[in-house]
């Protein structure tokens, strides 16, 4: 597995299991957002989604019980308890039932149970001090109780342990898993440091754009002009042609210098949240696009969100502008905008009936200056897209789309649930 810490390893078995069985669940005190108490189960509820890993409340005894209920169903629960010490009220249910529930059913119930136990100390917390529960788990019959040493021992135990359908304690040495967390810190402090040097020279890249860039090129476009008015009637049609080219290019270069631009402000834009009525953003968008009534536009209901207006309006007006521009050319062209809300996050989309585009470039939808369609057919700088990710990822949410050649296309974006 080369070089990794203890967290890695039990993180990437973790990963693996959920990724080869669907039975397999994790939870546990703080697994979901918050990743655990060191961090092993970061990333697995945003890959995995909130009904494979989940948090439980502070309580061990329910979570212990949680596991019995889970296995009898035919699921295959791991479970996290935060630390050993803490694992005292669960000692019941642990012993009374995980421990002698398949032998009380003479096999006809099996119980692939595997809890997580980080134990032995090492992380200087006194409340912990000379605590060893695991002692009465390693006496219990029906129960196994193993202790990795080594990272690769970490992934093989608990793959093993899933994989099989043992009643495991996994006991893991709280002060290697705290090595983990020393060192996250200090790769934060550098991250840190190389972001923010980072932003300083972006900072310095959009003052040469704005400044340095656009004053050549509005001379370009300011002599070109010059020629076209006092001296067309010297030129033939093709240099009038070639000073149209010249104009137009221009021109269409100083939309991708503001577009690039706009693109490079959001990622110091202070957010400044309120709550929104997304069914009057979204309709304001569509009026300012003067769309006339040869596409049809249905605005459904719509949840209401916590966001920056501004920027959630640009995410309206890039998402109402893409979907007026690609079905202009469709005989009844129509643009639906609908949400749905489940209680987590609030879900919002937008579709149309226009030129749609091929999944097998899904990839290069939300990239800067990337196009799947060419200039001649429909104009645009291939940012606008690229602007509504990282607006809709700075508020916590995320995009994605479907489509298909000539059908139309949908484009989702989602905001997590919160205060009103």
């Amino acid at each position: 597995m080369g070089e990794v810490t203890m967290v890695a390893a039990l993180n990437a078995a973790l990963r693996d299991a959920l990724s080869e069985d669907p039975r397999t669940l994790v939870f546990g005190e703080d697994v979901g957002e918050l990743g655990g108490v060191f961090r092993v189960t970061e990333g697995l509820q945003r890959e995995f989604g909130r009904e494979r890993v989940f948090n439980t409340p502070i309580a061990e005894a329910g979570i212990a019980g949680i596991c019995v209920g889970l296995a009898m169903a035919g699921w295959r629960p791991v479970a996290e308890m935060q630390f050993d010490g803490f694992s005292y009220p669960a000692l019941d249910q642990v012993i009374g039932h995980v421990a002698k529930y398949r032998e009380r059913t003479r096999g006809r119930v099996g119980m692939p149970v595997t809890i997580r136990i980080p134990s032995f100390g090492g992380i200087k917390g006194k409340e912990h001090h000379g605590e060893s529960p695991e002692t009465y788990y390693v006496h219990t019959a029906g129960l196994k109780v193993v202790a990795p040493s080594t990272p690769l021992d970490a992934y093989r135990l608990l793959r093993l342990a899933i994989a099989y359908a043992l009643i495991v304690l996994l006991v893991a040495s709280a002060a290697a898993l705290a090595v983990r967390v020393v060192m996250q810190r200090r790769r934060i402090a550098e991250r840190s440091a190389a972001l923010e040097a980072a932003n300083k020279d972006l900072e310095s890249f959009s003052y040469s754009v704005s400044h340095d860039l656009r004053a050549p090129l509005r001379a370009i476009d300011g002599f070109a002009r010059l020629l076209e008015q006092d001296h067309s009637n010297k030129l033939d049609a093709e240099a009038r042609r070639l000073l149209g080219v010249i104009r137009e290019n221009s021109g269409r270069m100083a939309e991708l210098i503001d577009d690039l631009l706009a693109f490079s402000r959001l990622g110091r834009q202070t957010l400044r949240p309120e709550r929104l009525d997304m069914a009057e953003l979204a309709g304001a968008a569509w009026g300012e696009l003067h769309a006339g009534e040869a596409t049809q536009f249905r605005l459904g209901r719509l949840p209401p969100a916590r966001g920056d207006r501004a920027l959630l309006r640009q995410v309206w007006a890039n998402l109402l502008s893409n979907a007026l521009k690609y079905s202009s050319k469709r005989q009844g062209a129509a643009v639906e905008v609908s949400g749905s809300d489940d209680g987590r996050e609030a879900v919002y989309c937008v579709s149309d009936n226009g030129a749609g585009f091929d999944m097998r470039y899904y990839d290069k939808l939300f990239g800067v200056f990337e196009r799947l369609h060419g200039q001649h057919e429909f104009p645009g700088t291939g940012v606008g897209l690229a602007i509504v990710q990282r607006i809709v990822a700075r508020h916590g949410g995320r995009v994605w789309a479907e489509g298909k050649v000539n059908e139309g296309a949908r484009f989702y974006f989602s905001l997590p649930a919160g205060p009103a």
